[in-house]
């Protein structure tokens, strides 16, 4: 087993767990201030930062070439650049993705709130008491 991919991953997953806690918590202390602004501020940040993922890593449009589709007039050293050109925009683009994944799971935990809390409190009325 590979321990410092294994680190890696661990480490992404802290990051984007600790972000949505901070994300939910902001979330649901507006819910309890009324402050409606706050799902339209997180919703705007969502669309802006997953498009801003999108075009800076230019529609993925790098990740799906092969080696023989580029093209033969390219030296092998152009061919390396243009790998190495979207591997190093997939690492830099990184922090904004933590972001996008962490306001999706934020969207996630307010959607199960809305729409199954009440139900599952009333098939399971203990959770009447948590939920």
């Amino acid at each position: 087993m590979n321990y410092r991919r294994l680190r890696s991953m661990l480490g992404h997953a802290a990051i984007v767990l600790a972000l949505t806690f901070l994300f939910t918590l902001g979330y649901m202390l507006a819910v309890v201030y009324r402050a409606a602004f706050v799902f339209w501020l997180y919703y705007a940040a969502l669309g802006l930062s997953a498009l801003a993922y999108a075009v800076y890593n230019r529609g993925f449009s790098r990740t799906r070439v092969s080696r023989e589709a580029l093209p033969a007039t390219w030296s092998e050293e152009e061919k390396d650049e243009f790998f190495a050109d979207a591997a190093r925009r997939l690492r830099r683009s990184r922090p904004l993705l933590y972001v996008v994944i962490a306001l999706g799971l934020t969207f996630l935990y307010d959607m199960f709130f809305l729409f199954l809390a009440e139900p599952l409190s009333e098939i399971f009325p203990i959770l009447g008491d948590y939920l």
